[in-house]
């Protein structure tokens, strides 16, 4: 009795595997014969199409093309990296990560790929994420890249070698008011306080509604009972 419900469990697997396998094939069929013989797409047109989509940020459009389109080019980078970002940009981060990370560690690094996931990763607070990313790739002198990767140094506790990111970053006269807020973070953390408030006043001097370079910038000051220098931010002077 128990081989007999052993022999019909193994059929019906085998029948829903099969079933699996061949809807799968005809599905890849059908792709090929719709994309290849009857749009007469090759790679580069499939790549062209998908990158229409993502430009005039049709995410959800360009998403489900590439899903389809690499069935039909599965060697495709450029299709990896649009379905990569297209996830991305629709919140499925993981998703796309899978997409993009590998295409970063096996071929030589696309930079504008890579300022577009570490930005996303940035706003959404990846801190950890984007660090053990930027650490596989030489960054040289590029500014922006430091810059995330200096910032997020500091947002995980790592001030001193967010420092040396950071200045990179604006040794390349950056009028990003984000670099010097991260610089006076990190100095501050470290306490260096002369440093932290020569750079939440360029900070401030870049951007002078830069809320959290005034908030820090009158904290520090108060701690320190320089409460004239306070008042002086409140009102907007970022003399120094």
């Amino acid at each position: 009795m128990k081989i007999r419900r052993t022999i019909v469990f193994l059929i019906v697997l085998c029948s829903i595997l099969a079933g699996i396998y061949f809807r799968f094939t005809i599905r890849l069929l059908g792709y090929h014969i719709y994309y290849i013989k009857l749009k007469k797409y090759d790679a580069h047109t499939a790549e062209r199409k998908a990158a229409e989509l993502y430009e005039k940020q049709n995410y959800t459009e360009a998403s489900e093309l590439t899903k389809r389109l690499l069935l039909v080019f599965p060697q495709s980078i450029e299709l990896q990296k649009i379905r990569g970002l297209s996830l991305f940009m629709l919140g499925n981060r993981i998703d796309g990560a899978k997409y993009l990370f590998p295409i970063l560690r096996s071929t030589e690094t696309d930079e504008m790929t890579l300022r577009n996931i570490t930005s996303i990763l940035f706003e959404e607070r990846y801190f950890t994420d984007i660090v053990r990313l930027l650490e596989r790739i030489p960054l040289g002198r590029d500014p922006e890249l430091n810059y995330y990767m200096g910032s997020s140094l500091v947002e995980i506790g790592n001030y001193k070698k967010a420092i040396e990111y950071l200045e990179k970053s604006e040794a390349r006269g950056s009028n990003n008011a984000n670099v010097y807020y991260y610089l006076a973070r990190a100095h501050e953390k470290l306490g260096n306080e002369t440093e932290a408030i020569t750079n939440y006043i360029q900070a401030l001097r870049i951007n002078p509604f830069h809320h959290e370079s005034k908030k820090h910038l009158i904290a520090l000051y108060t701690r320190k009972g320089l409460y004239k220098e306070a008042q002086r931010i409140v009102r907007g002077k970022f003399s120094h």
